[in-house]
């Protein structure tokens, strides 16, 4: 296990703030966030490239803070890769493996084993130079599994591929992770990339931790505006949430919704897009709200369906073939149905 407590630091524009964190053996943990969040430095912390004044880094119960990078057993892919030039894939992968004197039939049987394992055999011989972008983050994920670490560290690790060959490697990341068991600590910015593979996520925003839980908790769940908005949940309402006649129901200027649970008081109330519905004509009994469509947006797989209702706007994904039976056009009425199971709400704190 990874355990982070009170850690802080500043590096200019980037730094944390009191951050502490618990990973598990064996989870793929990936740590989410806008640019500028301090993502890079809190891996770098767990590396050893930052040493912070203020907090603790503990791995499997021995306190490594106070290591040198070299000496806690930790596997880093950065996001420039950092591979070597002036040596072939081969050298590149054995290089911790020499640094640290290791026999060289050990280092051969570890080479052909991951050059096996990341489908690279047949660039061992290569110059990394020659290489694609897909194949040098193969070469920089087997020179870091080389060492047989106790965690690996991934910055961005698929940022700057194209989209293909970031499907391609986040499937090759699953298996890797499934085959090998290792605790992964993932650093992303997208959230594609980030549901494809969490076991649990942490949301980082100005250095601080926002939210951490299951990718489906924070998505249907989110404890904060910040994880509500980042998450792309869309409808994001302020109101008040009370008991009446038996019901629990929201109340705002702009609608009245039939809740199935929530905070009672002054409360924001969520729902993902993907569970809003848009309809010509009324066939719900309840949590139905008239609206004028004001924008229909084309995001590829799905429509991004926006209705105005008073002042507010609710938001509604649909899929391709759903928008084709529709028969929804800009600047009609319409309706919105907001399945009351679905609507989450929170207190900002």
């Amino acid at each position: 296990m990874l355990e982070i407590k009170n850690l802080s630091i500043t590096l200019g524009e980037f730094k944390l703030v009191n951050v502490s964190l618990q990973v598990e053996e064996g989870e793929y943990f990936v740590v989410l966030g806008p640019t500028g969040a301090g993502k890079t430095v809190l891996v770098e912390c767990i590396a050893g490239i930052q040493r912070p004044k203020v907090g603790e880094i503990y791995l499997n119960g021995e306190r490594i803070d106070h290591l040198k990078p070299e000496e806690r057993g930790i596997g880093y892919v950065p996001q420039d890769y950092a591979l070597f030039p002036h040596m072939t894939v081969k050298d590149n992968i054995a290089f911790g493996l020499r640094i640290r004197k290791a026999p060289s039939s050990y280092i051969e049987e570890t080479i052909e084993k991951l050059a096996n394992l990341l489908r690279i055999k047949h660039l061992l011989h290569r110059d990394t130079e020659t290489l694609s972008g897909g194949e040098k983050q193969r070469v920089a994920l087997a020179r870091a599994l080389a060492i047989n670490p106790r965690l690996m560290l991934l910055d961005e690790p698929l940022s700057a591929l194209d989209e293909q060959t970031r499907e391609e490697l986040a499937r090759e990341l699953k298996r890797i992770h499934r085959e090998t068991g290792m605790m992964i600590i993932h650093i992303s910015h997208n959230l594609e990339e980030t549901f494809s593979l969490a076991s649990r996520v942490c949301i980082l925003n100005e250095g601080r931790v926002m939210a951490v839980g299951k990718p489906d908790e924070l998505l249907n769940h989110p404890p904060n505006r910040f994880v509500a908005s980042f998450l792309r949940t869309g409808n994001i309402f302020r109101g008040k949430v009370v008991r009446e006649n038996g019901w629990l129901k929201f109340k705002n200027e702009f609608m009245e919704l039939v809740l199935e649970n929530g905070l009672e008081g002054e409360v924001y109330a969520t729902i993902r897009p993907e569970a809003v519905v848009v309809q010509r004509e009324v066939k719900f009994p309840q949590n139905v709200l008239k609206g004028r469509l004001s924008n229909i947006l084309d995001q590829g797989h799905f429509y991004k369906i926006i209705v105005d209702v008073g002042d507010m706007e609710v938001v509604s994904l649909i899929t391709r073939p759903a928008m084709r039976e529709s028969n929804l056009s800009e600047g009609m009425d319409v309706y919105v149905y907001l399945e009351p199971s679905a609507i989450h709400t929170f207190k900002e704190v």
